[in-house]
């Protein structure tokens, strides 16, 4: 058995080492615990590597990994409040836009109907002014 780096004790009791650095201190043949060869001696939590990606334990880990991750964006939420209402805000002015490109529409077509009229009244100026003429 071999003396941890730090001069403490044999390698695989020493509470600094775990996982696959404690277990590298041994030839798998020569390691008390099969356990820890099976299981550390190369996992690297990636599938492939003597590591069973399948065991509970590696899914439990993967799904807390997951719910870190989720947490992290988690704390971006203080923006979303922000936005959500700021959404609404765009929201309701598109439809006071909408409302007002209604308005408009109506006041051009009243502003045609004027335009005509007063192409009619023109019309009728013109006739008249050439009675007068006459």
């Amino acid at each position: 058995m071999g003396i941890d780096s730090d001069g403490r004790g044999p390698a695989e009791y020493s509470p600094r080492r775990r996982g696959a650095r404690r277990c590298r201190s041994f030839p798998s043949s020569q390691h008390p615990s099969k356990f820890c060869t099976q299981r550390f001696s190369t996992c690297t939590l990636a599938p492939g590597k003597n590591c069973s990606s399948s065991h509970p334990i590696i899914l439990k880990l993967v799904e807390l990994l997951e719910l870190l991750k989720i947490l992290e964006l988690l704390k971006e939420l203080p923006k979303l409040p922000v936005l959500l209402e700021l959404l609404e805000l765009l929201k309701e002015l598109l439809e006071l836009l909408d409302e007002l490109l209604e308005l408009l529409d109506e006041l051009l077509e009243e502003l045609l109907e004027l335009l005509e009229e007063l192409l009619e009244l023109l019309e009728l100026l013109e006739i008249l002014e050439i009675l007068e003429i006459l």
